[in-house]
C-alpha cells in the first residue's frame, strides 16, 4: 500500500499549526509545508484554491492525508487517517 502524501497548510504565528507539524515529525512521517501566510501573489491564490477545493473553512493548520482534510490539529484522525498508533 503506498503511503498517504500529507500536506500541512498552516501560519507562521500559529501554535495550534506547530503542534500539528511537530506531530507528523514526531512519527516520523514526510509532509509538505505551506507556510500560507509566507507565501507570496500567486502561490498564496494557488494553496488557498487548493484548500477551498477540500472545503476549507477559516481555520489553520488545514491538513490533507492523501484526499481527506482535516481542519484544526486533531492527532486522532491524523493517526487514524494514517494507520497507526498513537
Amino acid at each position: 500500500m503506498a503511503e498517504k502524501t500529507v500536506k500541512v497548510f498552516a501560519l507562521s504565528t500559529c501554535p495550534w499549526c506547530r503542534k500539528a507539524k511537530q506531530f507528523f515529525k514526531d512519527h516520523n512521517i514526510p509532509f509538505e509545508d505551506i507556510e500560507f501566510d509566507q507565501c507570496e501573489g500567486q502561490m498564496q491564490k494557488d494553496a488557498l484554491a487548493e484548500m477551498k477545493r477540500y472545503g476549507a473553512g477559516d481555520s489553520f493548520p488545514f491538513v490533507l492525508i492523501g484526499d481527506e482534510p482535516v481542519e484544526g490539529y486533531n492527532p486522532e484522525t491524523y493517526c487514524n487517517l494514517l494507520g497507526i498508533e498513537r
